[in-house]
């Protein structure tokens, strides 16, 4: 049953028994660790960094590119996305290079997880993947401290084709007229060629 004596508005607090007065000290309190312990906390993978190694004919690493990339859908990195990060990756210093290998490197820990993972990093969870096929990729969320970890990985292999600076366009040739003479009977024939 509610106090008529609390509903009143002209009531002061001062009048109030301890007992009535709300104690939020605790709320505070649990705000104040979970803020301490929200590093802990899975999120959503919102970016990945992203790195393509250059492999060249003699299997050395000649060059790795890397970079943030920022996801068009949370835990997802597209087919298309995929498909634009290799069209803008795939020629470096006028070198063509094919794809060898795609790799995910994603760190899906439980947070209880996390001091047996320490204790003994040889046992547990593989987080590194390859990926097969060029579809949808798929992040599982990520405890926030580790969200700088998820990576996308492209191994491309040096092709053995040049790739030319201006492919479109195209070379011509004109030549001028050629006279060729023929016999004091016939004129000169005039032939003008156009390739």
């Amino acid at each position: 049953m509610i106090n008529d004596n609390i509903i009143d508005k002209n009531i002061d607090i001062d009048d109030l028994d301890e007992d009535v007065i709300l104690n939020d000290d605790w709320l505070k309190n649990i705000k104040k660790t979970n803020e301490l312990y929200k590093d802990y906390y899975k999120d959503n993978v919102y970016y990945i960094n992203t790195f393509f190694i250059y492999v060249n004919k003699n299997d050395k690493i000649e060059k790795i590119k890397s970079d943030h990339y920022f996801l068009k859908e949370k835990n997802k990195l597209l087919r298309n996305e995929i498909v634009e990060l290799l069209k803008h990756n795939i020629v470096n210093n006028h070198i063509r290079y094919n794809l060898l290998s795609m790799l995910k490197y994603n760190i899906d820990l439980d947070t209880h997880d996390i001091k047996p993972f320490l204790a003994s990093m040889t046992q547990g969870k593989h987080f590194l993947v390859n990926i097969k096929h060029i579809s949808d990729i798929y992040f599982e969320p990520t405890i926030h401290m580790f969200q700088d970890l998820n990576d996308i990985i492209f191994v491309l292999k040096e092709n053995s084709l040049l790739v030319k600076e201006k492919m479109s366009s195209t070379k011509k040739i004109i030549m001028k007229n050629i006279c060729i003479k023929q016999t004091k009977k016939h004129r000169p024939i005039h032939i003008q060629y156009n390739i």
